[in-house]
This record gives C-alpha cells, sequence and structure tokens, in this order.
C-alpha cells in the first residue's frame, strides 16, 4: 500500500554562440568585439530530480501522492552579450495529490501545487560593481538578482462521477 518512487537525471548540454564582448580600448573607448562562449542550451538544467510518496488503498479508494522536485540551475534568458545570460537559480518544488472513492461512482479528490511557495528567482552570475546601492537588501557581491517572482500555492478540489 505504501511506495516510494525516484528518479535522477544529469544532463551536460553545451553550445557554443558568438557574444557581443564590451570592452574599453586602450585610448579609452567603448568599442566591442565577437567572442566566442560555451553555455548550456537555454532551459537546460544539469540536475533534475524528482521523489514521491505513495499510498494506495483499493479496498478504501484512497490515493495519496507527494511529491518534491528538484530542479537545478537553468538559463532562462539568453543574452546577446557575453557572460550576461539570465540563470533561474535552483529550486525545489513540492506538490500533493489525493483521491478518495465516497460512493458508488463518485471520488472526491485534491491537488495542491508548490506547498513550500517556491519563488521564481533569477540572476545575472555576476557581482553588480556599477550601482549596488540601488538594492542594499541584496547581497551583490557575486550574482545580480534581476527577478523575484512568488506564485503561491494553487487548490484544485472537486468531485468526480463515473458509470
Amino acid at each position: 500500500q505504501f511506495g516510494i518512487r525516484g528518479y535522477y537525471t544529469y544532463t551536460d548540454s553545451r553550445i557554443t554562440t558568438s557574444k557581443i564582448f564590451r570592452f574599453r580600448n586602450d585610448e579609452g573607448q567603448l568599442t566591442s568585439r565577437e567572442q566566442n562562449q560555451t553555455r548550456p542550451l537555454q532551459g537546460q538544467s544539469r540536475h533534475i530530480s524528482n521523489l514521491t510518496g505513495l499510498y494506495k488503498n483499493s479496498r478504501t479508494g484512497t490515493d495519496v501522492q507527494l511529491s518534491a522536485v528538484f530542479t537545478g540551475r537553468r538559463i532562462i534568458g539568453v543574452s546577446p552579450y557575453y557572460e550576461n545570460d539570465i540563470w533561474q537559480r535552483s529550486f525545489w518544488q513540492v506538490d500533493l495529490s489525493a483521491e478518495q472513492r465516497i460512493g458508488y461512482g463518485i471520488t472526491l479528490y485534491t491537488k495542491i501545487n508548490n506547498i513550500l511557495n517556491t519563488p521564481l528567482r533569477a540572476e545575472i552570475p555576476r557581482a553588480n560593481t556599477l550601482n549596488p546601492q540601488e538594492a542594499p537588501y541584496i547581497d551583490t557581491s557575486t550574482n545580480t538578482l534581476v527577478r523575484e517572482d512568488f506564485f503561491e500555492q494553487t487548490w484544485l478540489v472537486g468531485l468526480r462521477y463515473a458509470l
């Protein structure tokens, strides 16, 4: 009646593209040149894993799953500039789904997503040396946070009838 299911995936994707590299020349003028950069494919996490706890009782009509999914950091925005891609931080997401048979052909079900209220945090993996005073509450010494979205939990509850 109880079970555990899990998986882990490691992916090492790489692509080399030409990017714009901006710098000051010997005369102090801002100029640029094309420079190759190797990076993972956009949206591709190196590490992805899932662990699900299961309970199923066919006699009582109970079916419950609690899943935890880990997604490693990944590029969510490719920049035309060298070393300026936007990366989403690694995150965990926990979801629950449950069904309970309550009568002939009638099932009560619920699905709860993002139980931990995991936000999306995106950053450029370079220090912000130009204007760190604009966000004194954020550590900009190694990364520059460019986006933070909160999605909250979502709940779905309903009845299903099947003949």
